[in-house]
């Protein structure tokens, strides 16, 4: 504890006059030849112990008076805090008695309540809770019914969802990581000049590349580049490569865009052959005819659900070989198997016809596969009843791959399927060409063969078109009919 400045003032005046008082005694006990000199010194040290007491006095007192005054202002303050209590205390009390009287109406309110509830419904108060307890327990009987089998099912579900987690936790080291596939491919222009060349006079370069290429070209975007949409991949990539060749060569007319995309067209079969090669190289697979090593180099430019269909293919190999080689199963049938287990898949955007399942079946039995190994790479959606632990394998490495945590973004299936219905439903009718939806399938353009149909017979078709959509496709907000009739007529010069 600290002692106040002033009592502290005080002891130090006391100890200085005491120190004065030893030194003076001292002095007196000199030698007399000192006395002179004795008694300077201490007269010098009396004065000064007696300036210093002084001072130290004098500030003591100051600060004592300062905090007297800081007493006496904390002292108010409490007074003026103890007054405001007692003025809430009593707005408490106040309050309080209000709430009592209300109470006591709303009791007597509830006593009339009830009395008249029991002359209304004819029972008695014990009689009203005793129905009201049987209601109640009846209703927590079957809440209670209701909860236990949300848990049982929650608890298939977390169950289900953890064997995953493990299964894709011990396969980790095989995978990979997915990108996004997008449906707009973008080509770099060297001017913004260029955009005029593609567009042509009076639009006509580009009406000629969306016909023969099947895309639908966007052009005021954004500055030197232009789009390429289509929801066919394979279109697509032969567009945007035919269109780079265009503008690297400088000669951009009908003519010459229909030889450039047939070109593209014929070198990029090739490089669909060379990459399934590659694909069934890294799977492990020999001995595949022709024509499937050419479907496995379209999955590539396939996607499903966001995943491309190449990787993902090369992703469930590796899964099923590794789990085939954990279990004992054989591993050249899961890799085989695997390997072809999506290649329907291509088909539905060429054929649009049956699902990815029943089209690879067909493929699989054309090129003399055996019924072991179209069993294991068919059922991995579980159509039919497992008839091997290899196919047991396919479905699960499939499921992984399409589970785990990145792999789909986004339900391209529903998108494609809709908009190869948009196109059947314009084929149907005679006359017609070709048809190719763009814009998301918010547009179909149909062209017409012009010695068959006339412009006013255009006309009535465009109608027809839309009816048909109407009535037998499912799509959101409306969709744009645009019926192409074009005339060619073409002589020579001699």
């Amino acid at each position: 504890m600290t002692l106040p400045s002033f009592l502290l003032g005080f002891i130090a005046a006391g100890a200085i006059s005491a120190v004065t008082f030893y030194l003076l005694q001292r002095e007196k006990s000199r030698p007399k030849e000192e006395d002179k000199v004795g008694a300077k010194r201490a007269s010098k040290i009396l004065e000064d112990a007696h300036n210093q007491a002084e001072k130290i006095l004098e500030d003591a007192q100051k600060e004592a008076r300062e905090l007297k005054s800081s007493l006496l202002q904390q002292e108010e303050r409490l007074e003026e805090k103890e007054e405001r209590l007692r003025e809430q205390e009593e707005k408490l009390r106040e309050r309080e008695r209000g709430l009592q009287r209300v109470k006591g109406k709303i009791e007597k309110d509830q006593q009339k309540l009830e009395q008249e509830l029991e002359k209304r419904a004819s029972l008695t108060r014990k009689e009203a809770e005793k129905l009201l307890l049987k209601n109640l327990e009846e209703s927590l009987v079957s809440q209670k019914a209701r909860i236990i089998k949300e848990a049982q099912e929650q608890a298939k579900l977390e169950a289900e969802e953890k064997a995953k987690e493990i299964l894709v936790s011990a396969m980790e080291s095989v995978a990979t990581e997915y990108v996004p596939e997008a449906t707009v491919s973008k080509v770099e222009l060297p001017s913004e000049s260029m955009k005029g060349r593609i567009i042509g006079k009076e639009g006509r370069n580009i009406r000629a590349f969306e016909r023969v290429a099947g895309v639908d070209i966007e052009i005021d975007e954004t500055p030197k580049e232009v789009r390429i949409s289509s929801f066919n991949p394979i279109r697509r990539e032969i567009a945007k490569r035919s269109l780079e060749k265009l503008i690297a060569d400088g000669r951009i007319q009908p003519a010459r865009i229909e030889e450039t995309v047939e070109r593209v067209q014929k070198a990029l079969a090739r490089e669909l052959r060379k990459t399934g090669k590659d694909l069934a190289y890294k799977a492990g697979v020999t001995q595949l005819p022709a024509e499937i090593l050419t479907l496995l180099g379209k999955l590539k430019y396939r996607t499903s659900y966001g995943q491309n269909q190449a990787k993902h293919t090369l992703e469930v190999v590796n899964l099923g070989k590794a789990l085939a080689r954990e279990v004992g199963a054989r591993e050249d049938l899961v890799a085989k198997a695997t390997l072809l287990h999506d290649i329907g898949k291509v088909k539905t955007v060429e054929e649009g016809a049956g699902s990815h399942v029943e089209l690879g079946r067909k493929i699989l039995k054309a090129h003399g596969f055996s019924e072991e190994v179209i069993h294991a790479a068919m059922a991995h959606h579980r159509d039919e009843a497992f008839r091997s632990l290899e196919a047991v394998l396919v479905y699960i490495a499939d499921a992984i791959s399409g589970a785990r945590p990145g792999a789909r973004l986004e339900d391209y299936d529903s998108y494609i399927e809709r908009i190869e219905k948009l196109e059947e439903t314009a084929k149907e009718f005679e006359g017609v060409k070709d048809s190719f939806a763009i814009s998301a399938g918010r547009e179909i353009r149909v062209l017409v063969e012009p010695e068959q149909i006339s412009d006013e017979e255009a006309v009535v078709l465009a109608h027809e078109i839309a009816e048909k959509i109407e009535k037998d496709a499912t799509y959101p907000g409306t969709v744009k009919v645009n019926v192409i009739r074009e005339l060619r007529a073409s002589d020579i010069a001699k």
